[in-house]
């Protein structure tokens, strides 16, 4: 388990209230599977993890979590 960053649990606040830490990790498993499903984007990307959550900018829900207006 690597720690990332920490992120702002306040701007989650829109999409969940469930967040108990801050800190964001990333597991050896997860790793790997960035490494054999997303070839050289680990390498390429990881030195900006912690400015990526540490700098949010833009928050996407999942789709299946968005209510429908009709």
């Amino acid at each position: 388990m690597h720690t990332v960053g920490k992120i702002d649990i306040d701007k989650y606040k829109c999409v969940t209230d469930g967040i108990k830490s801050s800190e964001v990790i990333i597991t050896d498993e997860r790793i790997q599977h960035i490494k054999d499903r997303h070839p050289n984007d680990y390498e390429k990307y990881c030195g900006y993890m912690r400015d990526i959550v540490s700098n949010l900018t833009t928050l996407l829900k999942p789709i299946n979590q968005i209510q429908h207006c009709y």
